[in-house]
């Protein structure tokens, strides 16, 4: 199945009688040395674009901005307030079910969008019998095969310069820094990234390889269309629809 995107015209979204819509959300906040700014929305968006691809549905922008407040004080993240993003995703959520859009998968690939999980369940409180909003990518445990530090990975470790990596090659920078900690993740609770690890990084960046972002994209896209597709299956046959 062939996806649509905003590149397509309204008559040919009409045609197509589409009736799944994904939005992408990600952020733009540091990622140290070695990685770019853009790099939560840019797998965001390379894994929207593939399940698109997979379910044939009508890809949307990605909001490029998430709340990043952790990185405050490290120049280039942009962090928007959480009542902003929940604003977005409901606005942008509301227009899609007025238009006939009875399937909304929100993906979201930022763990601060803590906010997007309300806004999920707001659209689905308000939304018309038979119209759903998902919230992807689910947990992939295939990831804890794939990367070998897992347990130490919290910001622009292996994982996400395995991604980048595969994605832009030319993205990543030559150094690539190493920073763990006896810390818990649950720090960000009261401190801030630059107080923490001066290099913005927390994980092992050096571990990170072309090779295991592109198996890691292929395991967030398999289970990714499969949670989707059962998701929605299981909720026709909840209401009746």
């Amino acid at each position: 199945m062939a996806r649509l995107d905003y590149t397509n015209t309204s008559p040919q979204l009409i045609e197509s009688g589409v009736d799944m819509a994904i939005l992408p959300v990600g952020a733009t906040e540091q990622h140290g040395p070695h990685l770019p700014l853009c790099t939560d929305s840019q797998i965001a968006e390379a894994v929207a674009e593939r399940v698109a691809d997979r379910l044939g549905a009508f890809l949307l922008p990605t909001i490029a901005y998430g709340t990043s407040d952790v990185h405050q004080g490290l120049r280039g993240t942009i962090s928007i307030r959480p009542e902003t993003l929940r604003a977005l995703i409901l606005d942008i959520g509301r227009q899609l079910q007025e238009q006939g859009f009875r399937k909304i998968v929100v993906l979201n690939t930022h763990g601060g969008n803590f906010i997007v999980r309300v806004a999920v369940r707001e659209l689905n409180r308000s939304a018309p019998p038979g119209y759903k909003v998902l919230l992807a990518p689910p947990k992939v445990p295939a990831l804890r095969e794939i990367m070998e530090t897992g347990d130490k990975e919290v910001h622009a470790g292996e994982y996400e310069t395995s991604m980048i990596l595969h994605l832009t090659p030319e993205r990543v920078g030559d150094e690539r820094p190493d920073y763990v900690t006896d810390f818990g993740q649950d720090m960000y609770n009261y401190t801030l990234t630059r107080y923490i690890t001066d290099r913005g990084v927390w994980g092992m960046s050096s571990k990170g390889t072309a090779e295991k972002g592109a198996r890691a994209l292929n395991a967030i896209i398999e289970a990714t269309v499969e949670y989707i597709e059962r998701t929605f299956e299981q909720l026709a046959k909840l209401e009746g629809t």
